[in-house]
């Protein structure tokens, strides 16, 4: 395969790219609050609270429980009284039992004043956690006459056997964006015609959700390509010419490796040490801030869960201090956490989640921006800390 066939498709492509950065100028797609926010991703901040205000009849939409009986309508819950509902967000209902069977935080839960429920754990990007849904299901059964456990993804995946253990199909259900959420959401559009406010404000939100689903207009241009590739035999065999010869993976190494060096750079100015864990095509990677001067081995994690996916960072320092460093740690870092687990103090979710799909991560590598992202992120930490015995 020649050199100027692969650049004429890579260049084909491209036009694509451009015609549908165009329609997304005219059709304002592109302009979403949630994605200018950074909160495209963040299940407790953007997912959790949003679906949560609608669902309930106290919330600032002022529908009362319209949105929530067209809920429990598309759902089939039968008893459920949706006038005097009450709804919570990240309800904590214990700690975790030493034989994890009980405890955690519940995303969402909606009771009635009649001891009804209905349980929704949020997944977008994360893990299960070990007895997750069990747990909630015990506290269900042990706390309500009756209750519905959802277990909503994006595509209406199932929950991994760590989550359920031995869980029945009638014990849970599972549910998608794609398809429940977004059918619901329009429904609730219906319903807000005369609120343009509201209207828009969840059309705004079913943007979001349809791109994070694969459903939005990049989607269709996908398709497109896809057309216009197996239309051509030189796009044929330029495909596969870059898949052979793995270009996005190289491309992909080859940033990766400039983006160390930019971090060491900027170790440097802290005066840190760095190092680069694993070599980004396996799981997990992380980049590390270490403090020099630290007795209790304080460091500054930024990491991959899976290969160029579920980016975040953590504060952390060597287990035996752990304990009686997290309170004040997670006190100086204040509403940035998104939570506590037992491998680290402190766990945050980062703006850029899915290296994968999107060329924007890597773009910001090369103009330098992504390093300024990750300097503003080391020194609200770093300064946070000060005068903290680490």
């Amino acid at each position: 395969m020649d050199k100027e066939s692969i650049k004429n498709f890579i260049e084909r492509i491209s036009q694509f790219v451009t015609m549908q950065e165009k329609i997304n100028a005219l059709t304002g797609e592109s302009f979403n609050v949630f994605n200018i926010l950074d909160l495209s991703t963040n299940e407790v901040r953007t997912h959790s609270a949003f679906l949560a205000e609608l669902l309930n009849p106290k919330g600032s939409h002022g529908q009362k429980e319209t949105f929530l009986n067209l809920f429990t309508e598309q759902m089939k819950i039968i008893e459920f009284n949706c006038l005097n509902a009450r709804v919570q967000i990240e309800k904590r209902i214990g700690y975790i039992s030493e034989s994890k069977t009980e405890g955690g935080n519940i995303d969402i839960i909606i009771s009635d004043n009649q001891n009804n429920a209905v349980i929704i754990e949020n997944k977008i990007y994360a893990g299960d956690q070990d007895n997750q849904l069990l747990r909630y299901f015990n506290y269900g059964k042990k706390n309500y006459n009756s209750f519905k456990l959802y277990y909503l993804t994006l595509d209406g995946n199932d929950a991994s056997w760590s989550s359920k253990q031995d869980l029945k199909a009638e014990d849970y259900h599972k549910i998608s964006y794609s398809q429940d959420i977004i059918e619901w959401l329009e429904r609730c559009i219906e319903k807000s015609s005369n609120q343009p406010i509201l209207r828009e404000t969840i059309n705004q939100y079913v943007t979001l959700v349809k791109q994070l689903t694969n459903q939005s207009t990049n989607h269709i241009m996908k398709e497109e390509i896809v057309k216009a590739i197996v239309a051509n035999d030189n796009s044929i065999k330029s495909l596969f010419e870059i898949q052979k010869h793995d270009i996005i993976g190289s491309v992909k190494k080859e940033l990766i490796d400039r983006f160390k060096n930019q971090l060491n750079d900027l170790a440097k100015e802290h005066k840190l040490k760095f190092e680069a864990k694993g070599y980004f095509d396996n799981n997990p990677s992380y980049f590390t801030f270490y403090l020099p001067n630290s007795s209790k081995g304080f460091y500054i994690s930024f990491g991959f869960c899976t290969h160029y996916n579920n980016m975040f960072y953590v504060v952390n320092c060597i287990d035996e201090f752990k304990e009686s460093c997290k309170e004040e740690v997670c006190k100086r870092l204040g509403d940035r956490d998104n939570g506590f687990n037992e491998i680290w103090i402190k766990w945050f979710e980062n703006d850029l989640r899915n290296w994968n799909n999107s060329a924007e991560p890597w773009l910001q590598i090369l103009d330098h921006s992504l390093k300024e992202n990750f300097r503003g992120k080391l020194s609200y930490i770093l300064n946070s800390l000060q005068g903290f015995e680490i």
